[in-house]
């Protein structure tokens, strides 16, 4: 299933998402009027991921948080 992600940053120079989905390579994400975005295809199911930003990891604010300390994704 085709999952939109996106970071709200535009101060931001360079935004990356890594996460189980992407066995935790950095996927670049393209930024237009101030948000970054990128499309991945998830099968179904709970992922951890987290961005990276600027060179610092951080979690999506609206996301709730894994053991792992990472952001948790759930499709459908």
């Amino acid at each position: 299933m085709k999952t939109v992600f996106e970071y709200k940053d535009a101060k931001a120079k360079s935004v990356l998402i890594a996460g189980s989905f992407t066995s935790w390579k950095d996927k670049k994400m393209t930024k237009k009027d101030g948000v970054w975005r990128t499309e991945v295809y998830i099968l179904p199911g709970t992922y951890p991921y987290h961005f990276t930003v600027d060179g610092k990891k951080k979690l999506a604010p609206d996301k709730p948080k894994a053991p792992t300390g990472d952001s948790l994704i759930s499709v459908n």
